[in-house]
């Protein structure tokens, strides 16, 4: 029997898998995590996150809330996000903020090294100028709200990658989606 897979669609499992993975590759004893499940997710994919991880204790997981693409709502958990992690853990270097459709390219010892070779005041949120841009038929102009837009052209397949050895890197940006860094 064989098995078909559409890229427009995911079980439920690939979703868990899929965020395990990412979690995995960042999740350390020695850093701290704030999680924030869409409420537009699953209540069986929030429920995995909760069993997965709610008992660590470096791991807050935020009351789910719906967020808007490219709205306030990001921002808003962005900082929500942010304020947990000082109230909960107190003072830390860096805040990373990692989206679904993040997945370092580079492990936790590399990217803590890198960050830590940098001043603490350093931003790493690059913009340029954009007009408009045309979202699912609908025009939206943002003015210079948005400066800079990176695409990933990512496919959705889940492909594990651990046995691929790299070249060492020299130098890495941050790439967060339109609804990030709007």
């Amino acid at each position: 029997r064989t098995r078909t897979r559409t890229r427009t669609l995911r079980s439920l499992s690939d979703v868990e898998l899929q965020f395990h993975r990412s979690f995995s590759a960042v999740l350390s004893d020695d850093h701290f995590y704030a999680l924030h499940v869409d409420r537009k997710s699953s209540s069986a994919f929030l429920a995995a996150v909760r069993r997965n991880y709610s008992a660590a204790a470096n791991v807050e997981i935020l009351e789910s809330v719906s967020v808007s693409w490219a709205g306030v709502t990001v921002v808003e958990r962005t900082l929500a996000l942010a304020q947990t992690c000082l109230e909960a853990f107190g003072h830390w270097d860096f805040f990373v903020n990692l989206g679904h459709e993040d997945y370092p390219v580079v492990g936790m010892e590399e990217m803590q090294a890198w960050l830590g070779a940098h001043p603490r005041e350093t931003n790493f949120i690059k913009c340029w100028p954009i007009g408009r841009h045309n979202f699912f038929g609908q025009v939206e102009s943002h003015g210079h709200r948005v400066r800079q837009i990176h695409v990933d052209d990512f496919a959705g397949d889940v492909h594990d990658i651990t046995d691929v050895e790299r070249p060492k890197f020299k130098e890495f940006k941050f790439y967060k989606a339109l609804q990030q860094i709007a």
